[in-house]
């Protein structure tokens, strides 16, 4: 591991700010670069883009739910630890939204779900593909009466 002694837990975290520090603390203590995680992921059976895990330490916003677990794993921790990030994530989830948080905390809390090009394409494939459906319908039905 690199230059930290000791694994950063996230006790400690009672801010997404703090959250997100304390991430990238437990990326400096693995000692990996982001590609080595990204790695390490896909050997455990995750995805985790180095571009993901890049952006996620780059905001003061909580990654999501799946991007934690992932990044905690590839960097080396116990399950306990990698559950024990999980629940103080969910604790700031619940925190932002039943409104104890601070303004600035909520702002910068959770990400929405992400709606990307891919999703759209789906979305727009699976509306083509039930247009077509019902018009072939509607002719094979209009066939039968003739």
């Amino acid at each position: 591991m690199s230059g930290l002694t000791f694994e950063p837990l996230p006790d400690v975290a009672g801010t997404v700010a703090e959250f997100v520090a304390g991430l990238r603390c437990l990326k400096a203590w693995s000692g990996l670069s982001y590609r080595e995680l990204e790695k390490r992921a896909m050997l455990a059976g995750d995805a985790l883009p180095h571009s993901t895990v890049a952006s996620s330490l780059s905001r003061d916003r909580l990654p999501r739910e799946e991007v934690v677990k992932a990044f905690t794993r590839a960097c080396g921790c116990s399950p306990q630890t990698v559950d024990a990030w999980v629940a103080r994530r969910r604790h700031l989830v619940l925190l932002a939204e039943s409104g104890t948080a601070s303004p600035e905390a909520r702002r910068a809390s959770v990400r929405g779900p992400r709606v990307t090009r891919r999703h759209l394409v789906a979305v727009g494939g699976v509306f083509a593909a039930a247009a077509v459906g019902a018009a072939l319908t509607l002719t094979a039905m209009g066939r039968r009466r003739s």
